[in-house]
């Protein structure tokens, strides 16, 4: 999707290998002319690549050559050139967000509202995450804001439409099976139905939609684990579609994560011996005051892999004075007779 206008440009389909779809693409070359249409439109399919993908979508990310999936940064040739900033910058997001919020300041976006949506869930899908040095904590936020801001727009959205059909319809209770891209009935308005569908069956704003950008959201290598709480947080029509450890309200750290599939308890352990070391004052929250030890820290100028070798070196120094306090309690407990060796 342009950003400026919200016109949708190419349609990119990704397939899990080369030949699956060098396969579809034979597929439908070789229908009869004229078979090829979407509505009234001519459609020309042609193999692509990852790194075409990626310059169409950050068009404006200067001075980045895309080899095999992964950012290279260049020298400006040009003098008066800037070089490069970021991949996308904070006015491609805000034209994002104003898309959602305002459809009509858009023919495109008037006609399917769903098109900024889903312009997100590609940028945050295909987004160059693990390139750590190329990006700031700050940059990072400003996408995180944005997503926050479109997924509470979608939410209202969401919201008012349900209002305004259950007068005239019947629809599944919350926490039903998730509704899909289907269903029947029109709402008031004589062309959108409850689940958010066109009378042509076009996907426009619903549960299925916030469902969508949210799992993107949570599934952002980027976001830290706080903000996924956030985005889970603010979702009540499709959060009950995941599981989330409540551990991530409290999580101290911008750019360190849990691994995955790390069971709760050993998290809760390595709290435990955070809270131990006697910097850390106690506090309601598991993991203690760590928060205190990063602030100040400049976010503007900081990149992601500055951060997370800052945030390493930190959670190093505490764990190593938490379990030698937790050394010192367990052999003053044995010294008092309440441990049997």
């Amino acid at each position: 999707m342009d950003r400026n206008s919200g016109k949708t440009m190419d349609c990119f389909v990704e397939f899990l290998s080369t030949p699956d779809a060098r396969a579809c693409c034979n597929s439908v070359n070789l229908r009869q002319h004229g078979l090829n249409r979407i509505s009234e439109r001519m459609v020309d399919v042609t193999m692509s690549s990852q790194d075409e993908l990626l310059a169409v979508l950050f068009p404006k990310a200067k001075n980045v050559k895309w080899d095999n999936g992964s950012p290279i940064i260049v020298e400006a040739e040009e003098e008066w050139s800037s070089g490069f900033k970021n991949f996308v910058s904070a006015e491609e997001l805000g034209l994002m967000v104003r898309h959602a919020e305002q459809p009509h300041r858009s023919n495109f976006t008037l006609r399917s509202p769903q098109r900024p949506y889903e312009a997100m869930i590609s940028l945050l899908a295909k987004y160059p995450w693990s390139s750590v040095e190329n990006y700031t904590v700050s940059h990072r936020n400003q996408i995180f804001n944005a997503v926050r801001q479109m997924l509470h727009i979608l939410s209202i959205n969401i919201r008012k439409e349900y209002t305004r059909s259950s007068a005239d319809m019947t629809f599944p209770s919350y926490g039903s099976s998730p509704t899909k891209y289907g269903g029947h009935g029109r709402g008031p308005s004589g062309n959108i139905g409850y689940n958010g569908l066109d009378a042509n069956g076009t996907p426009m704003l619903n549960e299925q939609l916030l469902e969508d950008l949210l799992s993107a959201g949570l599934n952002a290598a980027g976001f830290s684990e706080k903000q996924r709480w956030e985005l889970y947080e603010m979702c009540d029509y499709a959060r009950h579609h995941f599981i989330v450890s409540p551990l991530l309200q409290f999580w101290p750290f911008e750019v360190l994560n849990r691994k995955t599939r790390v069971e709760e308890d050993v998290v809760e352990l390595y709290a435990i011996w955070l809270v131990n070391n006697p910097e850390i004052v106690q506090t309601g929250n598991p993991f203690g005051s760590i928060d205190h030890l990063l602030r100040g820290i400049d976010v503007e100028g900081t990149t992601m892999h500055d951060m997370g070798v800052m945030e390493n070196k930190i959670l190093d120094a505490l764990l190593m004075g938490g379990l030698e306090n937790a050394r010192k309690g367990m052999q003053l407990e044995r010294a008092m007779g309440y441990l049997t060796l």
